[in-house]
């Protein structure tokens, strides 16, 4: 089942006091394909 909702958008970043990634993006997915490649996932 796919959920949305007005409010869920991916064009803005939330307010850095609320949260801000601790790795960069492009670092994260490439760890994350890693991860599944070393898994034999990918």
């Amino acid at each position: 089942s796919y959920f949305c909702h007005p409010d869920w958008v991916s064009h803005k970043p939330p307010p850095a006091a609320l949260w801000t990634p601790s790795v960069p993006t492009p670092q994260a997915l490439a760890q994350t394909a890693a991860w599944y490649r070393a898994a034999g996932l990918l």
